[in-house]
């Protein structure tokens, strides 16, 4: 089965994020399986952040993975970032059960810059054969991991103001075209919908006029 790749792609805080929350819903709304990792921040009264958190899709357990210290004590910009949550998701992604939505938020300078932080991503996504994987990644990064993950051919989706609704209803139409069922070794593997098949090939879909395409 082949794995759709989407990166996709905006500066901090333009809603990559609530967009992957909202898609991993979208999925188990309709009966599928959502995994993967989302980095959630924890914002102060004055609405600056101040540490960041790893929340597993699958099983929702949540780790402190940063948090604003002083530039000598940094791992990264102003961030700390704990090795012990980093190990926790690098173990999260290694163990990733079938899925029909994978989900990374996100890879990073830490990872595409100093090979550290949430590792594996390419394995991950071989082992769980999702129908459809979204990793978020910063504009100016986007290119290093296009690189990284070639094997899966991604899209690159630049998520702003104007389109992140429509980018968010494409994914999850997306989503939906896919029916979870029980194969002979008991996990859910994803089936295709035929008439949503063959309503997308009549017409463009959403997705198509996000990026432009006739």
């Amino acid at each position: 089965m082949t794995t759709h790749l989407v990166l996709l792609t905006a500066p901090s805080g333009a809603g990559k994020t609530t967009a992957c929350r909202r898609l991993a819903a979208c999925a188990r709304k309709n009966g599928l399986r959502a995994a993967g990792l989302l980095t959630l921040p924890a914002w102060q009264e004055d609405g600056r952040k101040h540490a960041l958190w790893l929340h597993s899709l699958a099983d929702g357990r949540v780790h402190l993975l940063a948090h604003v210290t002083a530039p000598a004590s940094a791992t990264l910009g102003i961030w700390r970032f704990l090795p012990t949550t980093l190990a926790w998701g690098r173990a999260v992604l290694r163990t990733l059960p079938p899925a029909d939505v994978v989900i990374v938020d996100e890879i990073g300078p830490l990872e595409l810059v100093h090979h550290r932080g949430l590792l594996g991503v390419a394995e991950a996504l071989r082992r769980a054969r999702p129908r459809l994987a979204v990793v978020t990644v910063r504009p100016q990064l986007a290119n290093a991991l296009v690189a990284r993950l070639q094997p899966f051919s991604p899209r690159v989706l630049m998520l702003t103001p104007t389109n992140r609704d429509a980018i968010v209803t494409a994914l999850c139409s997306e989503v939906v075209t896919v029916q979870p069922w029980e194969n002979s070794r008991g996990y859910a593997e994803p089936r295709i919908r035929r008439a949503a098949d063959t309503q997308r090939r009549r017409a463009p879909t959403v997705m198509q006029r996000c990026q432009g395409n006739p």
